[in-house]
């Protein structure tokens, strides 16, 4: 076919980028000379379907406006010789816009009405394109603009670009920043964001459980391992596919090595992306495994190969190709081959030369049977310089393959692009439809396994609501109900306002008792054996008590509450119904005007599953829609970004090193503090003191609750000062199973006076340090588990009974709302929870809420006679602390030296990364 051009030449104003006096220079990246070589002389093509007639001068401007001011496309191929070596550059000139702008004259009185004609007079245009190369004496890009209406756009736009330019994601991003959103023509596209949930279990997810942190670390390890072995393996198969290693012949399979054919066809085929994601989920497959998200990356041609290994096969389940692809993409992913291949290529390049390595990486493609790759495009409709987007089809000629599938979403559609070497695959149309023809097949198969898994789920729900609901107490719950370790939650809420029990009734109904756990009775068999949780129907009004209080006969408001919750603390709840109560109290005290006190057992959830329904009930009082949220806790890293770059294969050796060293340093404090945790058990006991109780002859069942209430910035200053992480004392809630799910720690701590306040943080913080990196906490909890299944309750709880005995103290903590939140319409002054029930005669427990820390001791009078003024010395050293705070600004001279040693260690650390990196 004779196809006439002519240049759009209205004007020859010329377009100028701004240059320096000297004129800009920049040498050819390796990847970008091996596109040039002849043996794999390589394109980038787009064909884009428009909806509305082009507008020449309209998309001329836009061009002159944004295209041409990037380098690259302002830029032309410069070839040098310097002492008998071919130099290449980049040089900035001056752009003709219209020069690159091409617009055929195109007859179309010599075209039928047929769309079919049309749409085989755009292939066979796009066709004759790919045997025409670019012109190297001007950037190496041109834009065709067709005034042809095919059968799925009103007119149609080529864009042909060399691939040395740039690669795939580098050219979709300028290419998207020529386009608009057509529902606001001033906001650019946007990319899907890929949220990828993570494929373990929530105990993995869950940071601030330290039992996460074993299989955390051994599933590091593990993959660490996989990934040096796939690595491995798929570099042998590379090098294997290279030298002599070829695929079987096919009917889609050329043979490059006699002649290669410059004439290729370029077809394309949309289907539903819908379609797509629904194969996808009924298969638990990523999407990004078929489609990967854009990223924000570096321009130019940063590519690597993978050999993807398929079968040509009839298979009585269509489903199982899809099966054997995702097994196989899953370790491809957990391989670092691409990253190799890009290696390798760069290597060679700069060992061999051009000319070689294009003979290399020659071989090695022709070695195999087709290319694949992807693009993730805009999720909503787009317009270029003005004009809608129907859809893109962008592909690549110019290596050794007969066949190039190239996928691109845009909207809620997938276009297949396919560029095929007409002398091998004569009907490219027919490759298509025997590609739709397979989607078809594989959804039908999955809209049919979905109906019988639907019908059997349905079956088993039936079955399941014909019995009463029942769960099994887990071991920690049946723990908790031993008579030696029964635990219970006691929480004190400050209100702001009067109380009106009808709203919190009402409220309570609507929300907590939806909760199992809250709405369900312990049941026991008649031998004491089977115990279980049973949803029965929960009558609130029985579980909010509100007693009569005559405020006539009170002196003291806060010494009333103290004596009731105390009171409180000596009744038991009734098994009869579920675990929980809550009381209203109309009573004035110096910190709220009313209080609420809300007690649960512990067998029902450990502090934070007890938060979590607790925070539901609750919501910001400067917007009463909308939920309390709670502190993000930004850990920064404290290490070199050597370390945290992933994105570098030259990072991945003290990746692992780092993580080997870890892993020592946690076996050994993990080994320690399973040691220390053992002897306390068996015969190392606490030195007595003044606060330190004897529970092993008589347990006193009379305890008091008192709180005080500090400023969080205090603390946060003091943190600051001393260089420690907030969360080693207040440690970020996350979102984690329901349930006990907490170990213990021994902990141990001095009561001295010292000349500096801050000694003891120093000492605590090292302590704690080393703590957060071991399994101790994880331990204890699996060691709880393991003596109550085959011990039993009873031994269980006297074991754990005793080793708590030993010990002084015991210290937990919560992080609440940072912002003021209302219980059902009342605003929230403070919390102030803590457990009882555990042999101790001290319980601290810290609760932030807004800016203020609540500090509440739960102790035995008979030890401990005067809670109170255990506050008030807690308040008179946290004073202390802040006090010394400015005298440690003044640095002694051993303060120098000792940050000197850190500046000097730190800058040989980052010389042995640079010798490694050139080595």
């Amino acid at each position: 076919m004779e196809i006439k051009i002519r240049r759009r030449r209205g004007y020859k104003a010329e377009t100028t980028v701004e240059k320096e006096v000297e004129e800009e220079e920049q040498p050819l990246s390796p990847a970008a000379r091996l596109f040039h070589a002849p043996e794999f002389n390589c394109y980038i093509i787009s064909v884009v379907g428009l909806k509305n007639k082009i507008q020449p001068d309209v998309i001329i401007e836009g061009i002159k406006q944004t295209l041409i001011r990037h380098p690259r496309f302002s830029s032309k191929l410069v070839n040098n010789w310097n002492n008998n070596r071919q130099e290449q550059k980049w040089v900035r000139t001056n752009v003709v816009v219209e020069d690159h702008v091409i617009i055929p004259k195109i007859e179309t009185q010599n075209i039928k009405n047929a769309n079919a004609n049309a749409d085989a007079f755009l292939e066979s245009y796009v066709s004759d394109l790919t045997t025409i190369p670019l012109d190297t004496s001007k950037p190496l890009w041109e834009v065709h603009l067709l005034d042809l209406k095919t059968s799925d756009a009103e007119n149609v736009v080529v864009l042909r670009v060399h691939h040395s330019l740039g690669d795939g994601m580098s050219m979709m991003s300028l290419v998207l920043a020529c386009t608009r959103k057509t529902s606001n023509p001033n906001e650019l596209p946007s990319l899907p964001y890929q949220n990828r949930p993570s494929s373990g279990s929530s105990s993995l997810k869950t940071s601030s459980r330290c039992y996460a942190r074993f299989f955390w670390l051994v599933m590091v390890l593990w993959s660490a391992t996989m990934l040096v072995l796939n690595t491995v393996c798929d570099a042998l198969e590379f090098i294997a596919t290279t030298l002599f290693l070829k695929d079987t012949e096919t009917p889609i399979k050329g043979d490059f090595r006699l002649s290669k054919r410059k004439r290729m066809c370029l077809v394309h085929r949309t289907v539903s992306l819908d379609d797509i994601k629904l194969i996808k989920n009924a298969m638990k497959m990523d999407l990004a495994d078929m489609m990967a998200k854009g990223s924000k990356c570096r321009w130019g041609n940063w590519i690597g190969y993978i050999v993807f290994p398929f079968s040509i096969a009839l298979c009585d389940d269509p489903l199982e190709h899809l099966r054997k692809a995702k097994s196989t993409i899953d370790r491809k992913k957990n391989s670092l081959e691409a990253v190799l291949t890009f290696a390798v290529g760069k290597i060679l390049l700069k060992s061999l030369g051009v000319q070689r390595a294009a003979n290399v990486l020659n071989r090695a493609l022709s070695n195999t049977t087709m290319s694949f790759s992807n693009l993730v495009g805009p999720i909503e409709e787009i317009s270029f310089y003005g004009h809608t987007v129907i859809y893109m089809a962008p592909s690549v000629y110019g290596h050794p393959h007969a066949l190039t599938m190239h996928f691109q979403s845009y909207m809620n559609k997938l276009t297949i692009s396919l560029t095929v070497d007409p002398t091998v695959i004569s009907d490219p149309h027919k490759l298509c439809d025997d590609w739709e023809e397979s989607l078809r097949s594989i959804k039908a198969a999955v809209q049919e396994r979905s109906s019988t898994h639907m019908e059997i789920k349905t079956r088993r729900h039936i079955s399941e609501d014909e019995k009463e609901e029942e769960q099994p107490l887990s071991p920690a719950a049946r723990l908790f109900h031993s008579p030696e370790f029964n635990c219970n939650i006691i929480s004190v809420i400050g209100l702001k306002s009067k109380l009106d029990p009808c709203v919190i009734i009402r409220g309570f109904k609507e929300t907590f008792i939806r909760h199992p756990r809250f709405s369900s009775k312990l049941v026991t068999d008649e031998n004491g054996q089977n115990q279980r949780w049973v949803r029965t129907n929960v009558v609130v009004e029985d579980h909010v008590i509100v007693p009569e209080i005559k405020p006539q006969n009170i002196e003291n408001t806060d010494a009333f509450l103290e004596d009731y919750v105390s009171d409180l603390m000596k009744i038991p709840l009734d098994i009869s119904r579920p675990l929980w109560e809550l009381h209203l109290l109309d009573l004035k005290t110096s910190d709220a005007e009313n209080v609420a006190v809300l007690k649960i057992h512990h067998s029902v959830g450990d502090g934070m599953s007890i938060m979590s329904p607790v925070l539901a009930c609750m919501r910001k009082t400067s917007n009463r829609d909308e939920l309390p949220s709670l502190p993000y806790q930004y850990r920064s890293s404290s290490g070199p970004s050597l370390l945290t770059t992933g994105s570098r294969s030259d990072t991945q050796l003290l990746w692992l090193v780092k993580v080997i060293w870890t892993a020592v340093i946690l076996g050994l404090n993990t080994v320690c503090d399973t040691l220390e945790f053992i002897v306390t058990t068996l015969f190392v006991k606490d030195t007595e003191t003044p606060i330190k109780g004897d529970f092993r002859s008589t347990k006193s069942k009379r305890l008091r609750l008192v709180h005080r209430t500090v400023c969080l910035d205090d603390i946060k200053l003091i943190k600051n000062a001393m260089n420690m992480d907030l969360a080693d004392m207040m440690e970020k809630g996350s979102k984690c199973r329901w349930g006990n799910w907490f170990g213990y720690i021994v902990f141990p701590f001095s009561i001295a006076l010292r000349d500096d306040p801050l000694e003891h943080l120093k000492r605590a913080q090292k302590i704690i340090t080393r703590k957060k990196n071991s399994f101790g906490a994880m331990l204890t909890y699996i060691f709880c588990r393991i003596i109550v299944k085959s011990l039993g309750i009873q031994v269980a709880a006297s074991i754990i009974n005793r080793m708590v005995s030993n010990t002084t103290m015991t210290f937990s903590n919560m992080v609440g709302p940072v912002e003021e939140v209302s219980f059902y319409g009342h605003p929230i002054t403070y919390f102030a929870s803590s457990g009882y029930g555990h042999p101790h005669a001290l319980t601290i427990h810290c609760q932030s809420y807004m800016n203020k820390m609540t500090i509440t001791l739960i102790v035995d009078p008979t030890v401990i006679s005067d809670p109170r003024r255990l506050c008030d010395d807690w308040e008179e050293s946290l004073r202390s602390m802040k006090a010394a705070i400015p005298k440690r600004e003044s640095l002694r001279l051993w303060d120098y030296l000792k940050l000197l040693s850190n500046r000097m260690a730190w800058l040989l650390y980052q010389m042995a990364g640079l010798l490694y990196r050139m080595l």
